[in-house]
């Protein structure tokens, strides 16, 4: 099937994921859609990943394309999606993780739906979950009601922004679908990041897309997992590391595109407000390492961080400052407010004491 051009093309990238990824592939096989292929990028997994994935790509009937990079990523899945990005031939593009798997029926009508749209992005509002042997329940990201049919957003930008910040949007790429021509002449791809790359991708999807359009089918199966690669114990060191380098980095790429768009040029207000809810949104999973560090040594990492980097960040900076202001500030508070509930719990037991002699 050489010249197969597909309708679809699914991007699905691997690492490490031998317990998962046939039930993740045969979810695709049992699609009640078939005119779609899988680009399966295999990110030098060190398991048998790539065996699983060799074993079930003869079903695919040669619509399977396996990838196997000889050099891990380092986290970064912007990698291997962008390598998908870059093979996909189809009308569309969806994203599925190695660990998930899709309803039978979600391709047939992601691609019902586009095509009747003509929607550049579509966007559900729901996914199902599944955590161990726990009944799938649905669940939503947005902060917002969800829609009950197809429904084409409002091309007002500055509402988009506003909706962006206040979390009506959330930006996973697995509950969307993409119209690749869309994708690619908009220059759209992930930014090389070690976590948030779809935050950036959504972002610039949302303000380019002409035709964005919410749906109610939950069509997408999320595996909770506590062993998954998010979920990796991290010093504090590596930790501030991490998401200080997203912070900054990131600000360069959303800086860059925002250079590019017309938009952000003339409403700095709304450049400044979605600049700083991308921060913010990285800043604020140091919260976690705030209460278990002692906050000198906190402070101290973060100083030695952001000297690492370039200093024409200087807008940045002022921005990472007052964030990790408010944290610590918050944090500060959280500590007074326990001390003085421990303290008024010393009483109540005295009291109780006293009250029972």
């Amino acid at each position: 099937m050489k010249n197969f051009l597909p309708a679809v093309s699914v991007i699905v990238p691997v690492y490490n994921a031998e317990n998962y990824i046939e039930e993740c592939l045969q979810s695709l096989l049992d699609q009640t859609f078939q005119d779609f292929e899988a680009l399966v990028i295999d990110d030098a997994s060190t398991d048998r990943s790539v065996e699983i994935v060799e074993s079930i790509a003869p079903k695919f009937d040669g619509r399977l394309i396996l990838v196997k990079r000889e050099k891990n990523s380092g986290g970064m899945v912007a990698i291997p999606r962008n390598i998908g990005l870059g093979l996909a031939r189809g009308d569309y593009i969806a994203f599925l993780d190695n660990d998930d798997l899709l309803m039978p029926t979600a391709l047939d009508e992601l691609y019902k739906i586009t095509e009747d749209t003509q929607a550049d992005v579509l966007n559900a509002s729901k996914f199902f979950v599944l955590q161990g042997d726990a009944p799938r329940k649905i669940a939503s990201f947005e902060k917002r009601p969800p829609v009950d049919r197809p429904t084409l957003l409002d091309d007002n930008l500055v509402q988009r922004v506003d909706d962006f910040i206040r979390f009506h949007f959330h930006f996973n790429v697995w509950t969307k679908f993409y119209r690749r021509r869309f994708l690619v002449e908009n220059d759209i791809r992930f930014p090389e990041l070690p976590a948030s790359d779809d935050m950036f991708f959504s972002f610039y999807c949302l303000m380019r897309a002409k035709r964005y359009v919410r749906i109610p089918n939950p069509f997408y199966i999320w595996r909770v997992r506590d062993d998954s690669v998010s979920h990796e114990k991290l010093t504090p060191e590596q930790e501030v590391r991490k998401w200080i380098t997203i912070a900054v980095e990131g600000t360069h790429h959303i800086e860059d595109f925002m250079r590019r768009t017309e938009f952000f040029e003339r409403n700095p207000q709304s450049r400044y407000a979605a600049t700083n809810r991308i921060i913010n949104d990285q800043l604020h999973y140091l919260q976690p390492k705030y209460r278990s560090t002692p906050i000198p040594q906190m402070n101290e990492l973060i100083r030695a961080e952001l000297a690492r980097h370039s200093t024409d960040t200087t807008t940045l900076l002022s921005q990472v400052i007052n964030t990790l202001n408010v944290l610590r500030i918050q944090l500060r508070n959280e500590q007074r407010l326990n001390s003085q509930l421990r303290q008024q719990l010393t009483q109540l037991t005295q009291l109780t004491k006293e009250a029972t002699k």
